[in-house]
């Protein structure tokens, strides 16, 4: 009760479900993500603001040395001279209206990149369709 008490905003609980969300995110990407095939990809590059990094830096740190190439999380409107043909960018915003995101988005592919996008909608769903 006590603890209750000083978590109002739940946080316990959402720690303690994180596994389980987890689970279930791994399970709707097998179900419904069109999954390129990684031939030809040299490396990863994930870019987000704020809380929408969070997943590139789980990503980068589970799964890196598994994936036998680099993983980069970005947060800022460019992206490295690297990144090309060759580059799986995956790019992240909840509202979609990031300025930060757009920008590095354009960028992307004006380079050629293989380009992911997860978002709720705005601009950025909009870029993805077009």
């Amino acid at each position: 009760m006590a603890m209750e008490n000083g978590d109002p905003g739940g946080m316990l609980a959402a720690i303690e479900s994180f596994p389980r969300h987890c689970q279930d995110a791994l399970r709707l990407g097998r179900e419904h993500l069109d999954i390129p095939e990684a031939e030809g990809l040299k490396r990863i590059t994930y870019v987000g603001m704020g809380g929408s990094a969070i997943g590139g830096d789980i990503l980068k740190s589970l799964l890196e040395d598994a994936l036998a190439m680099p993983v980069d999380v970005y947060r800022s409107y460019r992206l490295p001279s690297m990144l090309g043909s060759d580059t799986l960018a995956v790019f992240t915003s909840y509202s979609g209206n990031t300025e930060e995101t757009l920008a590095a988005y354009d960028d992307a592919w004006k380079r050629g990149a293989t380009l992911w996008v997860v978002t709720t909608g705005g601009h950025l769903a909009q870029r993805a369709v077009d």
